[in-house]
């Protein structure tokens, strides 16, 4: 993971709970990293990402509701990635079963 240090882009709900964003940070680009937050506050964290980070890279799962929320608003270019950090451990694993996998962040914590 290419980032020095992960932020926290948080936004209060209607029962004054905090939903957020984890967002790493590497020499002014930003890693969308993970969104912990429902659909409703999707565009007021989103904002306030976007106004911190010239450049965002997301961490996305193709079919995942806040994904598809990004595409639909045109907030995104999706590009295929290679999953570098992930090794192998037989040659049996096809590419067609893997390529829809996700690790959440805090899994990888």
């Amino acid at each position: 993971i290419p980032a020095d240090h992960v932020l926290c882009f948080y936004a209060k709900n209607n029962n004054g709970r905090k939903d957020f964003a984890l967002i790493g940070e590497k020499d002014h680009t930003g890693y969308f990293y993970e969104m912990v937050a429902p659909p409703d506050l999707w565009h007021r964290i989103w904002s306030a990402v976007t106004e911190h980070f010239g450049n965002i890279f997301v961490n996305g799962c193709k079919g995942d509701p806040f994904t598809q929320w990004l595409a639909e608003n045109r907030f995104v270019i999706w590009q295929p990635q290679n999953k570098t950090m992930w090794l192998r451990l037989s040659d049996s694993i096809e590419d067609m079963h893997i390529n829809d996998w996700h690790i959440p962040y805090f899994d990888w914590i």
